[in-house]
């Protein structure tokens, strides 16, 4: 069996990476962005659709001959880093590219969104693993701790996470609906968790004190749970249809339909809560 040199192996998918994301984002056109707040529902000039367009959250619209063309990978070295799907095709193409980095900052992958039935695609990169990585952990480790005492919130999505971020809060996300012991760890190193998982049977199941999320003992569970009648809210805005009742899936819903500043402030006062579960009722 042939040895492979780990490290090396690693900082040559790195680089590949970094050349990768740098490439699509210099030719990119940020003010897709705002397409995809639409997509998403954002408010126009929310803090959720500043947040996207000040990260440059774009649409990825090159394909595989697009990005030879346009930087010194070859198709071998996108094959690589798994970029390509069993045709040959760039897997990313006409999705949102997300940069995932690692505690340090490094680029670790890229994940690809869109509103469709797959959501998100991930470049399988030798060095992410959901098992052991959140995302956004760079941003909320250095604001954790210098303004918020060590506090962080946890989320399940990464669009969850955003949001938060857009509140100015210290946010991190499991990118999916386990937590487990290797995350756990890392989630020790901070003062205070509050984890907010989704509004759904899954997300339940994550506030499960025996068999749900792994988390410090001094963390803070956040159940929600209501829906919004905007029959109430909004009945003579033109073009709206009052028949409709949003229900509360996740934290990026409670801020696209909620006041920011408030939302922010109840987060904080769950970050003072001695308990092990507070409840968040909308409606």
């Amino acid at each position: 069996m042939r040895r492979v040199e780990t490290f090396p192996t690693y900082r040559r998918h790195a680089e590949i990476l970094k050349v990768l994301y740098g490439t699509l984002t210099e030719l990119s056109d940020s003010f897709t962005a705002f397409d995809l707040a639409r997509m998403r529902g954002y408010i126009k000039g929310s803090e959720q659709e500043q947040m996207l367009a000040d990260l440059n959250i774009f649409r990825c619209e090159a394909d595989l001959g697009w990005i030879l063309e346009n930087c010194s990978l070859t198709q071998g070295d996108l094959a690589e880093i798994g970029s390509l799907n069993k045709s040959g095709k760039f897997l990313l193409t006409g999705r949102y590219i997300i940069p995932v980095y690692d505690l340090q900052g490094n680029l670790v992958t890229l994940i690809g969104y869109f509103k469709d039935i797959k959501k998100y695609i991930t470049l399988p990169t030798l060095f992410f693993s959901k098992e052991i990585m959140f995302f956004n952990i760079e941003s909320a480790f250095k604001l954790s701790f210098e303004e918020f005492g060590g506090t962080v919130f946890l989320v399940e999505g990464i669009f969850d996470c955003l949001s938060l971020r857009a509140l100015g809060l210290p946010a991190i996300a499991t990118m999916g609906a386990v937590v487990g012991d290797a995350k756990k760890l890392l989630l020790e190193q901070f003062n205070k968790v509050v984890y907010i998982p989704d509004n759904d049977i899954t997300g339940r199941k994550g506030l499960d004190l025996q068999r749900g999320w792994k988390v410090p003992k001094n963390a803070v569970g956040v159940k929600l749970s209501g829906s919004l009648d905007f029959n109430e809210m909004a009945e003579n805005e033109e073009g709206y249809d009052k028949e409709k009742i949003i229900k509360i899936k996740d934290v990026d819903d409670l801020i696209k339909f909620c006041d920011g500043e408030d939302i922010r402030n109840i987060m904080l006062e769950f970050a003072k809560s001695t308990e092990r579960i507070e409840k968040f009722e909308i409606g």
